[in-house]
């Protein structure tokens, strides 16, 4: 929603609001007026941020391929916390596409409206919300601040964005809330559909009136929900489900028309420059099998080309042609992935580029076709009769041939081959290179004190994870880390060794070796001895404290997670006893805790977990609550060591 979002921005210039980005108008005629309900004062109790919106009105229209979306949004201030936003006014556009037209702005005292549409003066301020992701898209804020703005008044604005479309068909695709998380007393939703287009929609509409108008040239649908009091907010809601009322819209009946809109421009003959070509002719040197050489070919594009997005008009939409993105060093993911295919061409490997999305992608096979579901784009290489699917912008990777890369597990994407009827497909993820840690921890105790040493393996995803966080952070400060997990539970710990980092790129993995000692006058506290601990991690911690009741939305459970940790002690004060077996078994994860103990003073314990789904339902999620609980009540123990016992 446009006017609720809130902006980070990056103040490059501060103008006056150009002619041919903003305007001032009269309401137009095919603008409905929507009478504003009153307060509810039962809704006051679920206010936030001292705002009550009275009313979000949307109508939406086209004039040939161009739409225009009129927003009427109306809301009273309540509190000095909403005064101190309500006295703000921006609005959002992309220069490159849309125009912003100003029909009121108006304020309410004591049932006196006043219109101040003429009285202020807006500016424009160059904005870029994504700068440290190395993207630049070009957006600008219109701006204002309205005087005299008090507790109790009513603001209310009316504006509308002449929109031209960004590639085919796109002004035809959309969709909107019809309940937010703030209360709203009425939400509409209206388009003037024009009779010469398929219409499709696809709705989460409970409590919503909807009704339809045939006319000569146009279909009229409308949707309303009012009084609307916002239902709780749940955690771990799995990413891009809509629990809200909403409406989607498009004109599009299937993905291959999406993918028309797009393929042209990825499956034109390219050129390369001949330095890159030198570099290809290396690969070759390098590796014979072809898998391996495509493997190479992505590396060499993740590596020497940086990843800066400028997003401006048709770049947004459009990849650059190779050669510019080689003399520039630098493309998006766009500019990456068509640098790759035509790298991967030249080695004699068939690929697809394919539209993606970096974190709705497995609600795709739930929306209507449109490009606006897409926010990224990958390679598909043809290997062996595979499709092994790349990502050039990825960084950090590992893995030297196909069954060793991470693949990216971004649900469904949409090819932009030119030879076959296109569909989204799904990503089928490597098991082999799940996120998998395996933590091996050995006690052993002797008369001077008790030597610690840790083995850390990171495999897959949780490789490429170590790599960057070693990459991008100081090793001092990751070291002091590691080092304060343990000394937390063992006071006088001190290094024995300084940590080391062993990685091996070519097989994805990454290894982290610690040394500690504790010496035996700490080791003899009282407070240590009697409550010597020995603990797995705390996985899944984020989920253990929900409420374990009945929920209205899936729970989202991190996907492909694997942890294996075992504790070896020897030559312990004590015999053991170890703990009894624990399992726990559901449609979520499988978790085991199994313990032996040996002559000497000695004892094993392991743990391990690992995740079977990205979510469960409502019902099922409150027994899955109380065994993430169990596992936490089953990740550590703790002996009394006194020689007495």
């Amino acid at each position: 929603m446009r006017l609720f979002v809130v902006f980070v921005w990056v103040l490059l210039s501060a103008t006056a609001a150009r002619a041919d980005l903003f305007e001032k108008i009269d309401t137009p005629d095919w603008i409905e007026q929507t009478p504003v309900p009153e307060m509810n004062p039962d809704h006051i109790a679920y206010v936030t941020g001292g705002i009550y919106y009275l009313l979000v009105d949307r109508q939406i229209r086209w004039v040939g391929e161009r739409r225009q979306i009129y927003v009427h949004i109306v809301k009273k201030i309540l509190n000095r916390k909403g005064l101190e936003s309500a006295g703000t006014v921006s609005f959002e556009i992309d220069p490159s596409f849309e125009v912003m037209k100003l029909v009121s702005l108006s304020r309410s005292r004591d049932g006196v409206k006043e219109e101040l549409k003429d009285q202020v003066t807006f500016r424009v301020f160059q904005r870029e919300t994504d700068l440290e992701r190395g993207i630049i898209d070009g957006g600008q804020t219109i701006y204002t601040d309205l005087m005299d703005v008090r507790v109790g008044d009513v603001i209310e604005t009316e504006v509308i964005w002449d929109e031209q479309p960004r590639y085919k068909g796109s002004t035809f695709s959309d969709g909107y809330w019809l309940e937010y998380s703030v209360p709203v007393g009425l939400s509409q939703v209206l388009l003037h559909w024009p009779n010469d287009r398929p219409a499709f929609f696809d709705s989460r509409l409970d409590q919503v009136d909807y009704s339809k108008e045939e006319g000569d040239e146009t279909t009229t649908y409308r949707w309303r929900r009012g009084d609307i009091i916002p239902p709780p907010l749940e955690d771990a809601v799995p990413a891009g489900y809509r629990d809200r009322a909403y409406i989607s819209y498009s004109a599009y009946n299937n993905w291959d028309e999406v993918a028309a809109a797009f393929r042209d421009d990825y499956n034109q003959p390219q050129k390369l420059s001949d330095e890159w070509l030198a570099k290809i002719d290396q690969i070759r040197k390098n590796y014979t099998d072809p898998p391996e050489q495509a493997v190479a070919a992505l590396r060499l594009v993740q590596n020497e080309i940086r990843y800066v997005g400028i997003e401006i008009g048709k770049g947004g939409y459009v990849a650059r042609d190779p050669q510019t993105v080689i003399r520039q060093g630098f493309g998006d993911c766009k500019d990456k992935s068509l640098l790759l295919k035509t790298t991967l061409a030249e080695l004699g490997v068939h690929s697809v580029v394919a539209l993606a999305n970096l974190k709705l992608g497995h609600q795709i096979v739930n929306r209507l076709p449109s490009g606006n579901a897409f926010d990224h784009m990958i390679v598909g290489a043809q290997l062996d009769g595979q499709t092994v699917w790349m990502d050039p912008t990825a960084s950090y990777e590992g893995g030297r041939t196909p069954d060793q890369l991470v693949i990216p597990d971004y649900g469904y994407v949409l090819p932009l081959g030119q030879q076959d009827k296109a569909s989204i497909v799904k990503i089928a993820p490597n098991t082999k290179t799940a996120d998998r840690v395996e933590i091996l921890e050995m006690f052993i105790f002797s008369d001077l004190g008790v030597l610690l040493g840790v083995n850390t393996e990171y495999t897959g995803e949780a490789a490429t994870n170590q790599r960057a966080y070693w990459q991008n952070e100081a090793p001092s400060v990751i070291r002091q880390r590691y080092f304060d997990y343990y000394a937390q539970n063992y006071p006088g710990l001190r290094k024995s060794q300084e940590t080391r980092v062993i990685d091996d790129p070519d097989n994805n993995v990454f290894r982290v070796v610690e040394s500690y000692f504790l010496p035996q006058a700490d080791f003899e506290q009282k407070e240590l001895q009697e409550d010597f601990p020995f603990r797995e991690e705390d996985y899944l911690s984020s989920l253990e404290n929900l409420r374990a009741h009945q929920r209205r939305n899936p729970l989202a459970i991190p996907y492909q997670f694997q942890r294996t940790h075992r504790v070896v002690v020897k030559r312990a004060p004590i015999e053991f006893r170890a703990p009894d077996m624990v399992v726990i078994d559901n449609p979520a994860f499988s978790f085991k805790f199994e313990g032996t103990s040996s002559d000497g003073g000695g004892m094993e314990l392991k743990w391990t977990l690992h995740t079977k789904t990205r979510q469960v339902p409502p019902d099922v999620a409150p027994d899955v609550i109380r065994d993430i609980r169990r596992m936490h009540d089953n990740n550590g123990y703790a002996w009394n060591l006194t020689q007495e016992e």
